[in-house]
């Protein structure tokens, strides 16, 4: 009634399957998203802890439900080193279950976590993500002039970058791009992207001798 603004607290909201908070971290999102790939998990216990049901199986299981469920929009993620850890963590501790080894063994017999992947045919978290970003922003730059996320994908801020400002989407593009051995430039990556082909190999080439982390 006195013209003074009201203070509120505003927690976390949900658009378009993505949980956001006041600090626009990634970390609410990709916690959310652990939560739902834990629930999956969990429901399809019986498959994964089965001795009748094949490592092939089992890994095609999780390929097909857990980690869609997990790494839906990781292409919008901002990933530093705190995020990389939970995705990686959650990552390792799933292929152990499906392994069927705990971490006392694997560290008993030197199991590397490389070693279980191989053994399952599965990549690493960072191949996952990589994969799916780059596979997005590739149909970025296909898409026409006037469409909102190309327009995001190419904008900026004319003003100079504070020294205590936080990581930028683009930063974690170019990580993306430099892990998968492709140029960070956008003259150099951008025309192999607008032949969609010739960027879903590049893509998968790539990543089949990006070195594992």
């Amino acid at each position: 009634q006195d013209g003074s603004s009201i203070p509120f607290e505003l927690g976390t909201l949900k658009y378009l399957g993505q949980v956001h908070d006041m600090s626009l971290s990634s970390s609410v999102a990709i916690k959310a998203r652990i939560e739902k790939a834990n629930q999956k998990f969990g429901a399809l216990g019986r498959v994964f802890r089965s001795r009748h049901v094949s490592r092939e199986a089992k890994s095609q299981c999780y390929r097909a439900v857990i980690l869609p469920t997990l790494l839906f929009g990781a292409h919008t993620w901002i990933l530093r080193a705190e995020e990389w850890r939970l995705l990686e963590n959650y990552h390792h501790a799933r292929v152990r279950q499906i392994a069927n080894v705990n971490l006392w063994i694997t560290r008993r017999h030197r199991i590397s976590t490389n070693t279980l992947l191989a053994r399952l045919g599965l990549r690493t978290m960072r191949q996952y993500v990589a994969d799916a970003a780059l596979s997005w922003i590739g149909k970025c730059v296909r898409m026409e002039a006037f469409r909102l996320p190309r327009q995001l994908l190419f904008s900026w801020i004319r003003r100079p970058r504070s020294r205590y400002a936080t990581k930028t989407h683009g930063a974690t593009i170019r990580e993306h791009l430099r892990y998968c051995l492709l140029p960070d430039d956008p003259d150099a990556w951008i025309p192999i992207a607008q032949n969609a082909s010739l960027w879903r190999q590049s893509i998968k080439e790539n990543l089949d001798v990006a070195r594992p982390r």
